[in-house]
């Protein structure tokens, strides 16, 4: 049994050194044999992963079998990790979520990302940060699981009216420098990667 065990931990240890980008199905099945072979293992190592790991198409992977499992402890841990990922990581997620989970997310995986959400929104600061490098993943989780984006998030995302105290707004006004001078001033004023 001890051999068995060493032997599954081993193979997802293996996998974390060898996983192909963006082929996030070739280690699916042993993600899922792992968590429930070895669900205490599974949850430490997905843990230490998010905060060690360096492959993110693990880091999705873990979060996503965390945020669908039946333990409760799963599920938070799942909640509080995705809370960290940029935009297009927990787009990732729930694309994830939803292809191998039968197209519905958990109800607590949906509440997981409404709070992504708001907690972004309630800084306006750091929802125009979140929308200038991931616009196309924060309008996806807003459109594919019907949460209602405030009027700060609905202006920027879906009317394209960005508020003029927006780096957004200082964006488009760059686009519109006609000339370089004019434009890196803009840049460097605002902080616009």
């Amino acid at each position: 049994m001890q051999t068995a065990e060493n032997d599954l931990r081993l193979e997802m240890l293996n996998s974390l050194l060898t996983t192909p980008h963006r082929q996030l199905e070739q280690v699916a099945d042993l993600h899922l044999d792992m968590m429930a072979n070895d669900p205490l293992f599974y949850g430490h190592l997905a843990t230490w992963y998010h905060k060690k790991g360096e492959v993110r198409d693990h880091q999705e992977v873990f979060i996503a079998y965390l945020l669908t499992s039946d333990l409760t402890e799963h599920r938070d841990a799942g909640f509080m990790l995705l809370q960290d990922l940029p935009p297009y990581q927990v787009a990732r997620v729930v694309g994830f979520i939803k292809t191998h989970f039968g197209g519905r997310l958990p109800r607590s995986t949906r509440t997981a990302v409404t709070q992504y959400l708001r907690k972004r929104e309630h800084d306006p600061a750091f929802f125009d940060r979140a929308a200038l490098r991931g616009r196309k993943a924060l309008k996806q989780l807003y459109a594919s699981l019907h949460i209602k984006p405030n009027e700060r998030a609905d202006n920027i995302l879906f009317k394209e009216q960005p508020p003029q105290d927006s780096v957004l707004y200082a964006l488009k006004q760059v686009a519109k420098a006609e000339t370089a001078e004019e434009q890196a001033h803009l840049i460097k004023h605002h902080k616009i990667p």
